[in-house]
């Protein structure tokens, strides 16, 4: 009865791993089956070579698959000339790409590793994704989201970790981001008191570092040199919210009329005056006021909401929500997300044809 259900379980265990395989075969033997049943003992070794070879057939050929999609997906971007701007701008890919780096603890523990590893390997994404992005001449912008406020919620471990995470990028992408033209912006409160000081510095030195590298660089440029040179605008979210940017916003429009009228008063001026509020002067008072308009937002992880990322400037982005997660979301995954966006008609509320 033992030695049957064991032959019967090698045609399932087949497709399974290498260890599972080998813990078979000991169980066979602890059973004492292979010294007293030399032909069953050859059959499942046999068998279990069997499903290890199927299984790295299989690896391979998904494999060859995976790098021929990568290649379809990178001949097609080619053919539409990369570098050429106008065939880019035909093409409509975003100006301004926000994205929600989602997934980095469920890629982790899928792996049976720390947490900090996945915001590691995470962080390293970042990087290779910027500089695939500076390929896409009409690309201007990249907004990323790398820790919100609600973010605070999570495990004191956790967040000491991703705040080293973060200073270590900073660490090695400043000889990185000057050599590619990317320019930092920082988005949210990075001077907030649980920060590590050491942290708020470095991304502060980053941000102006990068910005004068960038002013410097494009003044040895002609006119074409620039639009083949363009710096690529990197924002990071750090202790970024939505909600807290449109109060804080209305807070800034607030405090400047009441600026104002007491001047006005200190003057012996006592004319009404009553502050207009509309989009153009709610948008000025953003964090986000120097960045164009957002057109996109790509979230990873599978999750399907924008976690109070950018509520006002997505008003008309395309939302694209992919399953893989952070760490995993490669040039591949990337290049299906951009040829997606290429294919949407943006209509802002109108219409490109009468019904």
């Amino acid at each position: 009865m033992v030695v049957n259900t064991l032959l019967w379980g090698c045609s399932s265990f087949q497709y399974n791993s290498k260890t599972t395989n080998c813990l078979l075969l000991q169980r066979v033997a602890n059973d004492n089956i292979l010294p007293s049943h030399s032909h069953i003992s050859s059959s499942l070794y046999s068998t279990t070579q069997d499903g290890m070879h199927i299984n790295k057939e299989k690896k391979r050929k998904k494999n060859e698959k995976d790098s021929s999609l990568t290649q379809e997906i990178n001949a097609n971007i080619h053919s539409r000339s990369l570098h050429n701007q106008e065939n880019q701008k035909s093409i409509k890919y975003p100006n301004h790409l926000a994205l929600i780096l989602d997934g980095n603890g469920r890629w982790a523990r899928e792996h049976n590793l720390p947490v900090s590893i996945g915001h590691s390997n995470g962080a390293s994404n970042v990087i290779s994704t910027l500089k695939y992005l500076k390929k896409f001449t009409t690309v201007e912008c990249c907004t990323l989201y790398a820790f919100s406020t609600e973010n605070w919620a999570r495990s004191n471990n956790e967040i000491k970790d991703i705040w080293k995470v973060i200073e270590q990028t900073a660490d090695s992408i400043t000889d990185i981001a000057i050599k590619e033209g990317l320019q930092l912006k920082i988005l949210g409160n990075v001077w907030d008191d649980r920060i590590p000081k050491s942290l708020s510095q470095k991304l502060t030195n980053l941000e102006k570092d990068t910005s004068a590298a960038v002013a410097m660089n494009m003044k040895g440029y002609d006119s074409i040199d620039k639009s083949l040179q363009r710096p690529l605008t990197v924002a990071l979210a750090v202790n970024y919210g939505g909600r807290q940017d449109i109060i804080a916003a209305a807070q800034r429009i607030l405090d400047a009329e009441m600026e104002h009228q007491e001047s006005k008063n200190s003057n012996n001026n006592n004319g009404a005056s009553k502050i207009k509020i509309n989009e153009k002067l709610m948008a000025a008072n953003l964090c986000t006021s120097e960045l164009p308009p957002l057109d996109m937002v790509i979230r990873t992880g599978g999750e399907c909401r924008m976690s109070n990322f950018l509520l006002w400037d997505a008003a008309y982005a395309e939302l694209y929500f992919a399953d893989t997660l952070w760490p995993d979301f490669d040039e591949r995954e990337l290049g299906k997300a951009l040829e997606w966006f290429s294919n949407r008609n943006r209509r802002f509320g109108g219409r490109t044809e009468e019904l």
